[in-house]
C-alpha cells in the first residue's frame, strides 16, 4: 500500500500516548498495516506493552487489520484473551478478537459467551457512588456489537441475538436512537436472509 510510508509515524504517535490522551490514527494505521508483517508484529508487542493506552491502541488498530494480520490471528487472540482480564481494555480487546478470530471457532465462541446471558454484576461508577451499571450489559453489549464479524456464522449467531431482544437492556443512549433494540435488530441485519429465524422475535 503506498501508505505504508506512514506507518513509522503512526506507531510513534501510538507510543506517545499517556493517560491523557487517545490514539487516532487506528484506522488509518490498520489500513496501510495490513497484511505487512513489519506492522503486525509492532503492534503484537505493543499489546504487552506497559501502558494501557498503547496496549489499547494495539488492539484497536488490529480490529481494523481484521484477517489481515500475516497468519498470526492465533498469536494474536491469545494475547488479547490476556487483556480481557482488564476492564480499562476490554472492550477493545473483545472487538480486535472478534475481527482477527471470526474464523477461528475458539474465539469466535469466547466473544460469543460474552453476548450470552449470565448474572448480573452491578457496580458503582467511579467517583459516584450513587450512580450504578451492570458489568455484564456492558460486555454483552460490546459481545453483540461484535458480532456484525461473524456474518458468515448466523447459525451460531442468530439463536443468541433471538435471545437477547428478550434479555439484554441497553444502557447505551446513542444505541437507542432507531428504538430499545436498535443495537441488536442492527446486528441481525447483517446476516440478511440468513437471519430470517429473527422475523418473529423482531
Amino acid at each position: 500500500r503506498p501508505g505504508i510510508a506512514f506507518a513509522p509515524r503512526l506507531i510513534c504517535e501510538l507510543d506517545e500516548h499517556t493517560a491523557s490522551t487517545w490514539f487516532d490514527g487506528a484506522q488509518a494505521l490498520g489500513s496501510i498495516g495490513k497484511q505487512n508483517p513489519s506492522v503486525v508484529s509492532a503492534m503484537i508487542t505493543r499489546l504487552g506493552n506497559d501502558t494501557s493506552r498503547v496496549r489499547q491502541s494495539a488492539a484497536n488498530v488490529l480490529e481494523y487489520m481484521g484477517e489481515d494480520v500475516c497468519g498470526r490471528e492465533c498469536d494474536i487472540c491469545e494475547r488479547l484473551g490476556v487483556l480481557l482480564r482488564s476492564e480499562d481494555e476490554f472492550f477493545a480487546a473483545l472487538l480486535a478478537m472478534a475481527s482477527v478470530g471470526r474464523h477461528h471457532s475458539q474465539f469466535r465462541h469466547e466473544v460469543l459467551a460474552y453476548a450470552s446471558p449470565r448474572q448480573s454484576r452491578i457496580r458503582s461508577s467511579p467517583g459516584y457512588p450513587e450512580m450504578t451499571f451492570d458489568d455484564t450489559m456492558c460486555e454483552r453489549g460490546t459481545a453483540i456489537s461484535a458480532m456484525h464479524y461473524f456474518k458468515g456464522y448466523a447459525d451460531e449467531c442468530i439463536p443468541i441475538l433471538i435471545e437477547a431482544i428478550k434479555t439484554f437492556e441497553e444502557y447505551d443512549p446513542d444505541e437507542c436512537h432507531e428504538g430499545p433494540i436498535g443495537r441488536i435488530a442492527r446486528t441481525i441485519a447483517v446476516f440478511g436472509a440468513n437471519a430470517v429465524d429473527a422475523v418473529p422475535s423482531l
